[in-house]
């Protein structure tokens, strides 16, 4: 168990965090529009190696709701999608 949990850790932690951060916020930006597909987006977020949950925190944000709707988890990037959020 705590053995995939470190591989977990090493996977998140050897990602390129800038590209993962722009693929994130395009995400958003789509998501907040609700006028394009969210597929494109969505495939490129997974293809700089974001999770499932990270997309899905992405949308939720884009969409006016929490990040976590259990308050257990923190989005991945600075604090400019909560700023962005309240202003939707």
């Amino acid at each position: 168990c705590w053995d995939h949990v470190e591989r977990i850790r090493e996977f998140k932690r050897s990602r390129d965090m800038a590209r993962l951060g722009r693929a994130l916020r395009a995400l958003f930006e789509v998501g907040k529009s609700r006028e394009q597909s969210l597929m494109p987006a969505i495939i490129a977020a997974f293809e700089t190696a974001a999770t499932l949950g990270e997309v899905a925190g992405m949308l939720r944000l884009a969409y006016g709701a929490a990040y976590d709707p259990f308050g257990a988890v923190t989005p991945p990037l600075d604090g400019g999608f909560l700023d962005a959020r309240a202003g939707a």
